[in-house]
């Protein structure tokens, strides 16, 4: 534990609450981002991706929307 005990226990902490996050985000990623590669290149990709920024929107917000970011628009 070494002499910081307090900043120890703060460092476990810390690092057991942010890996549920970091899973999380890396399980909303890649639902959506599966969902969107099907999507992007049909005739309904466009609207289906308008549909995803908005349960986004709700779910996890981003500061990118997953239109602009597989339509090229930055």
């Amino acid at each position: 534990m070494g002499r910081n005990v307090p900043g120890t226990c703060a460092g476990i902490v810390g690092a057991w609450f942010g890996v549920p996050m970091v899973l999380l985000m890396a399980g909303v990623g890649a639902i959506v981002g599966g969902l969107a590669g099907v999507v992007s290149g049909t005739l309904i990709g466009t609207a289906m991706l308008g549909r995803i920024d908005v349960l986004l929107g709700y779910v996890f917000p981003l500061p990118v929307s997953a239109q602009d970011r597989l339509l090229g628009g930055w």
